[in-house]
């Protein structure tokens, strides 16, 4: 056996008792398939979510739950249980041992070339099943007002003067099968937030996502016949479920659950869509096991980090463990048309068990979701992406560099509607059509105190001044994106519009503003003055902010380091005059050191730190000891000390001291982090991290997978250092 797969074993989670609810569940996945695993009171039970189930009021909307039962049931009062996640494989195997009922083997996975989950069982006496497609969407649920806010899953509805239905799906049976659907229809929240920033005329030119999309799927099992339809309660929710029970006792039993999602004209197309993923059998079954079996195999001999391998479930070994766990959890959706999102993935459970005391006694369904399902904060979503990098998974990186090609169009239409220049404008918080999300930009009429949009409001800047000038994160995926072509020649074609639409944005933007202000372009010292701005969210109205500056430099010298055959003599020209006319870097004096300040006009402290991004994410410093000295006395007389050690969700001090090679730091840091003692370790499965940004909180696992790699390996140039910041007792 190969090394990395060695390790991969030692990893595997196994549970020898039932789960209390969902909260309690296993993930598993494939493309941009998410389930959650679990046996409750003796029945199997899995959601299903899939990365593009957007609905009109871009709701990411699970596609249901699946409940299996056995008769007789080996897994009540079983002598033996065990449900086992198998990374090597890509599998969950569920067991049990039953002394009337014999012995039961299940196997769960979810192809990822295809949207299909297979459920296979055998037993040692023939048993009878059935398997119930579960929907809490038998009924139109309208949100109102009070419940559209940051903290609900409507939040971007939030505000809107105007009524929020969440549709029921269509169910029914077949003629041996369950099928559904939900399909968009009528306005969407794309049009109303057309319509609120003033784009009515450019609706033809704009990008709907949202229109006429349909999703959902169809479940079948061999042997298996419509049964009737049951209700319940799970949790707080009230559910319906259609069965497919067996014709007769067997000892194997097979369930094919296919999911489809797509924009088509009709419900028709759709519906074919659907047919024809179900009628595929161009590859046999066993050859598909293979090949994702292989798959599976190859991802973890990309790279590992093991971490004390011979003290297994010491802390130190913990944080190995759970670094693979959450890699895993990447690895299971990161092959579809939309990234992964932070605030959960495509893991979320009930929300009833989040420790929220709204949520604890609230009717909220599995479909709730902190931050919104279709709206993206970049600042986080990047932590998703930057450790992929060095894990070599650069193929998973896809969906988030394919997110800004797609909304560019949208995103450059707005700058020149608004401004009457170039450049494209990705707002901090966004919709994946590239618009800022309504609930943002404010509404006319918001019942919202603090987000009516007044007549005073400038065109094109949201009114929520945390993010109404927050557009920085486009040069950071435009670096990474950058990076990811020095690593693997991604082909770079296909995004060097965006890259240099989101340098020219800066350029042509701030000449325009200082103008307005003095009818010249550049400040007395002739460079650019980046005024009114922001640097993330806690400095507003900033000038000359360190992080933009910072992305600019990198970005600029990456685009100057193409080859001619990408950029021609013509735009290399125009990058070296925005790179000459950029500002200083903001510095302050304390103690006698200079040290780097968030913006010329702050010196507040905040747990965002931009003030540190010279040194991550951009690796300024990387052959400039004069600023790498300026980092390290910002870290030591800059930083506000939750910044340093806080190890909760965005929070990156652990990046920040292994670039500086606090060898001490990150090893406290590490453990508070990843450690199932941590104080974000609340769940069963150790890498369901627990944070506002809603659990299991994505974010807060790729920052530690990034503190994690810098402390092991940083690339300086061409130049690779090892163990830079990696505690010399952990093997």
């Amino acid at each position: 056996m190969k090394r990395a797969n060695r390790y991969a074993d030692s990893y595997s989670i196994c549970w020898n008792s039932p789960s209390a609810d969902s909260s309690e569940s296993m993930p598993l996945g494939g493309g941009d398939v998410g389930l959650n695993v679990w046996v409750e009171d003796g029945d199997v039970f899995f959601y299903m979510a899939k990365g593009d189930a957007f609905d009109s009021y871009n709701h990411l909307l699970k596609l249901g739950r699946v409940r299996l039962r056995f008769d007789p049931n080996p897994f009540l009062d079983a002598r033996e249980l065990a449900q086992a996640l198998r990374l090597r494989d890509g599998c969950i195997e569920i067991n049990a041992v039953h002394d009337d009922c014999g012995k039961l083997w299940l196997r769960l996975w979810v192809e990822r070339t295809r949207p299909v989950i297979h459920v296979s069982a055998q037993s040692s006496r023939p048993l009878a099943l059935d398997a119930a497609y579960e929907s809490w969407r038998t009924y139109d649920r309208e949100l109102p007002l009070d419940r559209r806010q940051s903290r609900f899953h409507a939040f971007g509805t939030s505000g809107l003067p105007a009524r929020v239905v969440v549709k029921s799906d269509v169910i029914g049976f077949g003629n041996a099968d369950v099928e559904w659907y939900h399909r968009n229809a009528g306005k969407t929240i794309f049009d109303y937030e057309v319509e609120q920033q003033g784009l009515d005329a450019d609706t033809s030119f704009l990008w709907n996502p949202l229109q006429n999309r349909t999703f959902g799927g169809r479940m079948t099992g061999v042997g298996l016949i419509p049964n009737g339809t049951q209700s319940g309660r799970y949790m707080s929710n009230l559910y319906s479920g259609w069965r497919l029970s067996s014709q007769r006792r067997s000892k194997s039993q097979e369930i094919n659950v296919f999911l489809h999602c797509a924009q088509t004209p009709s419900l028709e197309d759709w519906k074919e869509g659907l047919q024809e993923l179900v009628k595929d059998n161009s590859v046999p079954l066993e050859e598909r096991w293979q090949e994702h079996r292989e798959w599976w195999n190859a991802f973890w001999e990309r790279s590992f980090i093991a971490v004390a391998p011979d003290e297994p479930e010491s802390a130190a070994w913990q944080v190995g463990r759970n670094y693979q766990l959450f890699r895993f959890m990447l690895g299971c959706t990161s092959h579809g048309p939309y990234p992964t999102k932070f605030n959960g993935g495509f893991f979320t459970f009930d929300p009833q068990k989040i420790p929220d005391d709204y949520l604890r006694n609230s009717g909220e369904p599995p479909d709730y979701r902190k931050w919104g399902g279709g709206s993206y904060t970049a600042q986080n979503q990047r932590l998703l992406y930057w450790p992929l990098l060095k894990s070599g998974d650069f193929d998973m990186m896809r969906p988030q560099f394919e997110f800004y090609r797609r909304a560019l169009a949208n995103a450059s239409l707005r700058v020149r509607r608004y401004w009457g220049h170039a450049g494209c404008c990705f707002t901090e918080q966004m919709n994946q059509y590239g618009l800022p999300i309504g609930a943002t930009y404010g509404w006319d009429d918001s019942y919202v105190e603090g987000r009516e949009r007044r007549a005073e409001y400038e065109d094109g800047v949201e009114v929520v001044s945390a993010v109404s000038m927050l557009y920085e994160s486009q040069l950071e995926f435009a670096w990474m994106i950058l990076l990811a072509h020095q690593y693997t020649e991604l082909d770079i074609e296909r995004y060097l519009p965006f890259i240099e639409q989101a340098v020219i944005f800066y350029d042509e933007h701030y000449r325009a503003r200082q103008r307005q202000r003095t009818q010249t372009e550049y400040g007395p010292d002739g460079k650019l003055v980046l005024y009114p701005s922001n640097t993330l969210e806690d400095h507003r109205d900033a000038r000359n902010p360190a992080s933009v500056i910072a992305g600019l430099t990198r970005v600029l010298r990456a685009l100057l380091d193409l080859p001619a055959t990408c950029q021609s003599a013509e735009k290399k020209q125009r990058w070296r005059t925005i790179l000459e006319h950029l500002p200083p870097y903001p510095l302050g004096e304390r103690e006698g050191s200079a040290y780097m300040k968030p913006a010329d006009n702050w010196e507040h402290r905040h747990l965002h730190s931009p003030e540190m991004y010279p040194l991550f994410p951009y690796r300024l410093t990387d052959q400039d000891p004069q600023l790498l000295q300026i980092m390290q006395n910002t870290w030591e007389l800059g930083l506000d000390e939750n910044a340093r050690n806080s190890v909760e969700w965005w929070v990156q001090g652990g990046v920040h001291a292994a670039r500086l090679g606090l060898t001490d730091h990150c090893r406290q840091w590490m453990l508070r982090k990843l450690a199932d003692e941590g104080p974000a370790s609340i769940y069963r499965f150790p890498a369901f991290f627990q944070s506002p940004d809603h659990p299991p909180d994505h974010n807060h696992g790729g920052v530690a997978m990034i503190a994690l790699q810098e402390m092991l390996l940083q690339a300086k140039g061409r130049e690779l250092h090892l163990c830079p910041a990696w505690p010399p007792e952990w093997d």
